[in-house]
């Protein structure tokens, strides 16, 4: 994680936990992006490398970083302080549990991963050379978190169920996903059971859970799988993140005469105040052989040597009340030709459209890739009387009429599935009017989307609102162009809706064709809701399929057909590619 600077006290701290955690920390960020998570608790937070990594996402306002341990919680002050995080992340030298108060606090070594309230330690209390007293808070003391959609990370070493004693009401009140420490065994499954959460996903002695609907999809949890996967691959390659940190925050420039190289530079004022310095060096063939040491001039002159194949500048700056905040970035003047770089794959890497389910949701008739997004972001589709939904359950429409959104014209163009459907499309597609008041269009394939296409310009006169969900192409084995037509025809002032968790690619087809015909197009995050509780109650059942591959609430059909699934030995989370067992728990 070299995007971040760390304290010299904290480098080996940082490098363990990388090295005994290398995937968590990228999936807990990636929980973060698919649950849009606001305000993240980072319970056990160290010198903070789940707190940092936090503040990467986009959807995160606050960070809220506990550590009891005093030398773990000065370097954690000093790594927020160095990256310039301090706005967001908030820093508590306490201990979280199920009491305001005072506890018991075990240390062995500085900032180690052992040291842990005494009391309910999973370490032999021999181990401790030193205890302390220590403030304790409770989560549920945060009125403010209420309602606000969290991630939090509890790492704990054994005082895990005291923190979630001690959250309950926040818990209950809010959607969130939860990165814990799963020591104390099924004592820590049957309180968040009874808070209505169901274990989504393991990796190693770290067990998620959610009371999230979009969780219980097998896809959403494969795509953020496949995105944290891409998030550590990249990050290795030094291709990700790209002006997201303190690291990214120093651009030089130059200009050449002869040989006389002029260089200047440019920091990021989001990261270092006025108050800083800068140096240079000039690097020949890998060999320093001139420099400008620091100053507040931010340019500086050098004389290359003709015969030197290979010149680099290199560039510093550091704030002078904090020397240890320096940065260092380079730019070559002249190097041999070298081969392509590729950039990160990371935006590539949201998980829709994705083939793989579309082959499963035609076998099966499910619907995956149909979660809940946020519609409370129409703001203004009462604007518009004619209304298109492609892709996804015709249930939505009522919903936006549950939240006031009525519309004169309601089109639907659904995927013809092998269930659930009872009018198979003659020719490329079948319409049909339901008693729910709007025209439905069942198509099998890219031609029967572009002659329902052709069908709807006919009928649309007024300015339309289209929503695409972003499994729907895949699933008819379609791609962006079979929009063409569509898009073409429709009257100006319309507004395309699409899913914010897509990939780039398939993203940049559809704003460029959007562009083209004068559409704006908005996009959607999925909207974290909590399952309501008589749905929770199938995911605390023995039935492991039932639990894990309902879409989400909207989608009661899904559920049935799962059981069907079941029934015949078929599971859709094995074909995906999912189980979420321990090998100890498979039957």
């Amino acid at each position: 994680m070299n995007f971040f600077l760390w304290s010299d006290a904290s480098s080996d701290r940082y490098k363990m936990t990388l090295k005994q955690e290398p995937f968590q920390p990228f999936l807990f960020l990636s929980f973060l992006e698919f649950s849009q998570a606001e305000v993240v608790l980072d319970i056990g937070a160290n010198v903070g490398v789940y707190s940092l990594l936090s503040t990467l996402s986009d959807s995160v306002r606050k960070v809220y970083a506990f550590e009891p341990d005093n030398d773990a919680y000065e370097q954690l002050k000093k790594n927020t302080l160095l990256n310039s995080v301090d706005g967001k992340l908030i820093t508590s030298n306490s201990a979280v549990s199920d009491k305001i108060g005072v506890l018991k606090f075990g240390t062995h070594l500085p900032m180690s991963g052992v040291n842990s309230v005494v009391d309910s330690s999973i370490h032999d209390p021999k181990i401790f050379k030193d205890t302390k007293d220590i403030e304790s808070v409770t989560i549920d003391s945060l009125i403010s978190l209420k309602g606000k959609v969290l991630g939090l990370k509890i790492d704990v070493e054994g005082h895990e169920l005291n923190v979630i004693r001690g959250a309950k009401e926040v818990l209950i009140a809010s959607p969130a996903f939860i990165q814990i420490e799963h020591y104390a065994g099924d004592n820590i499954d049957y309180e968040l059971e009874e808070l209505g959460y169901f274990r989504f996903f393991v990796a190693g002695h770290d067990h998620y859970f959610t009371n999230i609907s979009n969780f219980a999809s097998p896809l959403f949890i494969k795509s953020a799988l496949e995105h944290a996967s891409a998030c550590l691959i990249e990050s290795q390659l030094e291709r990700w993140p790209v002006d997201k940190t303190i690291k990214s925050a120093l651009a030089l420039g130059y200009e050449i005469s002869g040989n006389l190289v002029k260089v200047w530079s440019k920091k990021d004022d989001r990261f270092f105040t006025d108050d800083v310095e800068y140096a240079f060096y000039l690097m020949e063939n890998g060999k320093k052989t001139d420099e400008a040491w620091y100053s507040s001039d931010g340019a500086a002159s050098f004389t290359i040597n003709e015969s030197a194949e290979k010149v680099e500048i290199k560039g510093f700056v550091r704030e002078k009340s904090m020397p240890d905040k320096k940065i260092a970035v380079g730019i070559f003047v002249k190097h041999p030709v070298v081969g392509y770089r590729p950039e990160s794959a990371v935006k590539n890497a949201l998980g829709l459209p994705s083939k793989h389910a579309a082959v499963f949701n035609w076998l099966y008739g499910l619907s995956l890739g149909s979660e809940d997004i946020e519609i409370s972001l129409l703001s203004y589709a009462a604007n518009f009387k004619s209304f298109i939904q492609l892709g996804g359950s015709a249930d939505f429409i009522n919903l936006l009429k549950v939240k006031g959104f009525e519309f004169g014209e309601k089109y639907a163009v659904s995927r013809c599935v092998r269930f659930g459907v009872s009018v198979e499309p003659e020719d490329n597609f079948s319409e049909c009017i339901s008693d729910k008041g709007f025209e439905k269009y069942l198509v099998k394939d890219s031609q029967g989307l572009e002659s329902a296409c052709l069908d709807l310009i006919k009928k649309i006169k007024t300015p339309t609102l289209i929503l695409l969900r972003g499994q729907f192409l895949a699933d008819i084995e379609a791609d962006v162009s079979s929009l063409r037509v569509l898009f073409d025809g429709l009257p100006l002032d319309s507004v395309l809706y699409a899913e914010k968790l897509s990939n780039a690619s398939y993203r940049n087809a559809l704003h460029d064709i959007a562009i083209k015909n004068d559409i704006e197009i908005i996009w959607l995050p999925p909207a974290s809701k909590i399952l309501p509780r008589d749905r929770q109650k199938s995911y605390q059942s023995e039935n492991y399929l039932k639990g894990h591959s309902t879409a989400n609430a909207m989608y009661a059909d899904f559920f049935d057909v799962a059981s069907s699934l079941s029934s015949q030995g078929m599971h859709p989370e094995k074909a995906l590619g999912l189980d979420f067992s321990l090998p100890e728990e498979r039957r």
